[in-house]
């Protein structure tokens, strides 16, 4: 290395080609990192021979094109005089290596296998909610392209992620007919928050063998996934050549540190990956595109994530954990569930950790690190069922004054919070459900009192459905007129029926759930708001789709004078005119919508906070209180305009 000058960073791939000389008997490996000439090569024109495979093999020209390029710059990459990433993208562009991952031989042949797989997977899914696929590492798209024409528009939500905005921005142009594709930015080696979670299908085409420790990747993905969830990944299944000259250049290639799996190599043999999947997965299959796997080079391989429920019926004995209030629901509900052979620890809220009842646990609610005490204490128990929370039960009061409501938050808001952090912290496996439920806190029937401060659990549950599916139970209104005996019963109903798909609210026996009906409108009685063009109004969410949508309508009605405040910041103003001229930045829409606003006779002003962050906000009103230019001395109305209401 050191007369080659051969660059440490490329020790790896050195090594390879030492081995690869090795294999075909030019060298000899001597021991103590000495080599020995066994035989000279004979001397060809690699040139010529590249043009000759290229005449009597046109359809695999792309593979042909990068090993070309690759080659002829070996030497210049060996000694740090050439980028690699320049070779495989040239001034940017992706043809090449998108030619080779969606339109070589190869490629087409394990792409359609992948789609037949998707589509097999799809088939066991319900088809009345929504699919939720995600794909790791999607890069240049070329197994995207093969799946989306075949994913029902309406049903799928697909997640296109990698490490590189530039895959994303290039991706964004190629699917845009696909308006059910998001993209995100995912590392798969970093564990991963509530946006990715709850996956039916994760998709990984040749990215996984690109992580430094495979178990530690495959526990992310296993996180990612739902319960009983498919994993399907493409992956080089023994080493080749070709793909060591082109790839290997790369440092990503030899970026593996689980030396005990992968000593020499990035890709493992198929019998590998079969043992590594069963050490987290339930099901396992490796599918090849020819019969005799020895000469495989490529193979495809479905995991199925373990089913939290699989061999156990919502009826079978089990472990809960019942945070019980005083009112004596959770009490009866703890003995109507022993009753049928189940097991109950109950929890009751103290304002110490000294204990009220000697077979009872009392925690704090005010203390974090309680709860998290209370789950290291648990989990050396059998597994849990499910979670049931009935502290907000204590909280029955109507009364909407501030301070009831602050006194009421303390186990209606402040406490399941604590729980819900503590239960994630544990990292219990399989997860435990967790049940939130509330008497009396929903309208069901007319005039009936509300216990408003339990509403504040039906903000968290419903959050808590959409952001931490994994530890999502139910969400239920016991009949504030029943008997404690017959709302615990009720429950035990519930909770037998396994997790619920909706939130509920019991009432004299019958379950209800919200439900949207068409409803006659009467004449208005009052005249419609005026948009006055002498006012200021603020629109947060302002640069998002409905925001600008928004602003557009009320520019239409007569509002002149908007305040567009968002997360996001546009580029200076002066940049504006090439930036929508261009029309390929994904500043270009919100650029082009605001001037379609200015020329339709309004000012718009830009202001940036996020509207969950106190001290952004106050900084923001700060600013646009002093703008002079705003009419009324700075007196606005606010608007929210954000993805899931407007108000």
């Amino acid at each position: 290395m050191q007369q080659c000058r051969v660059e440490t960073q490329h020790q790896a791939l050195l090594g390879r080609l030492l081995q690869i000389l090795a294999e075909v008997g030019t060298l000899t490996d001597a021991g103590d990192r000495q080599w020995q000439v066994g035989q000279v090569p004979a001397v060809e024109d690699p040139l010529e021979l590249w043009r000759s495979l290229h005449n009597h093999y046109p359809a695999h020209h792309a593979e042909l094109d990068l090993l070309g390029r690759c080659g002829q710059s070996l030497a210049e990459v060996l000694q740090g005089h050439c980028d690699p990433l320049q070779i495989l993208f040239p001034n940017g562009s992706f043809a090449l290596v998108e030619q080779l991952y969606q339109h070589s031989p190869a490629a087409q042949a394990m792409n359609q296998l992948v789609q037949q797989a998707i589509a097999t997977a799809l088939e066991n899914l319900p088809t009345d909610r929504t699919i939720r696929i995600l794909e790791l590492g999607a890069g240049t798209g070329g197994t995207t392209a093969s799946v989306l024409p075949h994913l029902p528009n309406q049903q799928t939500d697909y997640v296109f992620t990698d490490i590189s905005p530039l895959f994303l921005a290039k991706a964004q142009q190629k699917f845009g007919d696909y308006p059910f594709v998001r993209y995100q930015i995912l590392d798969v080696e970093q564990p991963q928050q509530a946006l990715f979670q709850h996956f039916d299908l994760i998709l990984a085409a040749n990215v996984l063998h690109a992580t430094a420790d495979l178990r530690q990747s495959l526990t992310h993905v296993q996180q990612m996934l739902a319960p009983g969830g498919w994993l399907v990944l493409l992956e080089g299944v023994q080493p080749q050549r070709w793909l060591d000259l082109i790839f290997g250049l790369t440092e990503g290639w030899w970026k593996f540190r689980d030396n005990d799996l992968r000593p020499l190599h990035p890709l493992l043999r198929q019998a590998q990956w079969r043992n590594l999947l069963q050490e987290q997965f339930a099901a396992v299959d490796v599918i090849t595109a020819v019969e005799d796997e020895t000469i495989a080079q490529q193979a495809m391989i479905l995991a199925q994530s373990p089913d939290a429920t699989a061999g156990t019926s919502a009826t079978d004995p089990g472990n809960w954990l019942i945070f019980a209030d005083r009112t004596g629901v959770g009490q009866q509900l703890a003995s109507q569930l022993q009753e049928q052979g189940d097991r109950c620890t109950v929890v009751y809220a103290a304002s110490s950790d000294q204990g009220l009842q000697e077979e009872a646990l009392p925690i704090n609610p005010e203390q974090p690190e309680a709860f998290q005490r209370l789950f290291q204490r648990v989990t050396t128990a059998p597994t849990y069922r499910g979670v049931i929370y009935l502290w907000g039960l204590e909280s029955a009061t109507t009364d909407m004054t501030l301070d009831a409501l602050e006194a009421a938050s303390r186990l209606t808001a402040e406490a399941p919070l604590h729980l819900l952090k503590a239960l994630e912290t544990a990292a219990i496996a399989p997860p435990m459900p967790l049940w939130l439920v509330t008497r009396g806190a929903q309208a069901v029937t007319p005039d009936q009192p509300l216990a408003i401060a339990q509403s504040m659990l039906w903000g968290l549950g419903r959050v808590l459905a959409v952001e931490q599916p994994l530890h999502w139970g139910g969400l239920i209104d016991l009949d504030p007129e029943t008997s404690v005996v017959q709302a615990a019963t009720d429950l035990v109903q519930t909770l037998r029926a396994g997790s619920a798909a909706e939130p509920l609210a019991v009432r004299q026996g019958q379950w209800y759930a919200a439900r949207l009906v068409r409803q006659a409108i009467a004449a208005q009685s009052s005249p419609p708001y005026q948009w006055r063009s002498q006012d200021s109004y603020l629109i947060t969410g302002g640069l998002g789709d409905l925001g600008l949508a928004i602003a557009g309508w009320m520019v239409e009605q007569g509002a002149r004078h908007l305040i567009l405040l968002s997360r996001r910041v546009l580029p200076p103003r002066p940049q504006w005119q090439a930036i929508a001229a261009e029309g390929k930045s994904v500043h270009a829409a919100p650029i082009a919508a605001i001037q379609a606003l200015e020329q339709q006779g309004a000012t718009v002003y830009l202001a940036t906070a996020d509207v969950s962050c106190v001290d952004q906000v106050e900084v923001a009103l700060d600013a646009v209180n002093a703008w002079a230019v705003l009419p009324c001395g700075g007196s606005f109305t606010w608007l929210e305009c954000h993805n899931r209401y407007c108000r």
